[in-house]
């Protein structure tokens, strides 16, 4: 540890490149502080320890992201301090991690929680997205690769740090295979189209869709997901109706919110879309051209077993209630929120649960018993 504090230390103590802006209300003395104080807690928490999935410590990762060959365009437009503070920023302090004014809700989410529960893993990731080459094998084997060409910075990036701007891009394009996503736009387009000097029609298509969602967090987790949506129980109450006979689904009306509440208390995360379609917009950073009005993903944290009071991670984090119709309380400036169970049974639209939570063959399952 004390090659890698000697080496992030004289990284960090050194000249910025400041032709991307540092973070709202940060100075670069600030920001400078800010990334030492980091790798002090890096050290502190024993961070440097934690393996990735090809066992290799996240301090060996990071070591090499000091000195080895970085993409020119990362170097010139970010700089490698710049990236290397971010990044142990975002592993000591999850909750930093937002998507911006950007339609990145669902690999936000995935972000914060990789960097959460694996940050070996995503240090790993993230050095391969910073690598020459700008790509990285996920768990499941499949590549992740640098899909932002220039780093321009616009409005719509808010308080997303260029680091998470790298991962989100990378993701988004991971999870839309067929098509081609350009992060100045926040939107995908055809194959062939120029993807850098943004020439060619767009699909229409932003954010990402649960099958889309689903691939990305298949792929960066190495584990299977199930997922309940309206959709999926719109379609049993139909075979009831008909009186024919209904898989054992879960119904999300009905067991959703049992799902989540059994998660929170065995530890696992649940990611969960929610209905944004009544927001209060003047509690949000004006963005007159692309107004947040798409369904939402949140990752869901605890849930109160008293109060039934659901705490989850909202990537955009808020600095005031956005959601009308519902009672929502912000509990931190990094996007931990809070609501009522019922106000959340009431907007929830899709959740993304681990298998052991329901059994197709004979319903709800509680591995904690």
């Amino acid at each position: 540890m004390d090659e890698l504090d000697r080496r992030l230390t004289a990284l960090l103590s050194g000249p910025l490149v400041l032709a991307y802006p540092l973070p709202p209300g940060e100075t670069e003395d600030d920001w400078r502080s800010a990334s030492l104080s980091a790798v002090r807690a890096l050290r502190d928490q024993g961070l440097a320890n934690a393996l990735d999935s090809a066992d290799r410590p996240l301090g060996a990762s990071l070591l090499g992201l000091t000195s080895e060959a970085l993409s020119p365009t990362l170097e010139a437009e970010v700089g490698r301090a710049r990236l290397v503070g971010e990044l142990v920023r975002n592993v000591v302090r999850p909750g930093r991690i937002n998507q911006g004014l950007m339609y990145t809700c669902g690999v936000t989410c995935v972000e914060s929680y990789l960097a959460e529960t694996s940050p070996a893993e995503y240090v790993r990731l993230l050095a391969g997205l910073m690598a020459e080459a700008g790509r990285v094998a996920l768990r499941n084997g499949e590549l992740l690769q640098r899909n932002v060409h220039l780093f321009r910075w616009s409005k719509r990036e808010w308080r997303r740090n260029p680091v998470s701007r790298l991962f989100q891009a990378a993701s988004m394009a991971y999870a839309y295979p067929e098509l081609v996503y350009r992060d100045s736009l926040d939107s995908f387009q055809v194959p062939g189209r120029d993807t850098v000097t943004g020439s060619g029609d767009t699909t229409g298509t932003v954010g990402l869709d649960i099958g889309a969602f689903d691939r990305f967090l298949e792929g960066v987790t190495g584990e299977k997901w199930d997922v309940l949506s309206e959709t999926q129980s719109r379609f049993v109450a139909w075979l009831i109706e008909q009186g024919l006979p209904a898989p054992n689904v879960p119904v999300l009306s009905r067991d959703g919110l049992d799902i989540i509440v059994r998660s929170a208390r065995a530890g696992e995360a649940t990611f969960v879309t929610l209905d944004t379609s009544r927001i209060s917009p003047d509690c949000l950073p004006p963005d007159e051209d692309h107004p947040i009005t798409l369904p939402h993903k949140v990752r869901v944290l605890s849930v109160d077993p008293d109060t039934r009071r659901i705490m989850y991670d909202d990537p955009l984090d808020p600095l005031e209630p956005w959601l009308e119709g519902v009672e929502v309380r912000i509990e931190d400036r990094e996007g931990r929120c809070s609501m009522s169970a019922d106000g959340f049974r009431s907007i929830m639209l899709e959740v993304s649960y681990k298998p052991m939570f329901w059994d197709f063959e004979t319903g709800p399952k509680d591995p904690s018993g």
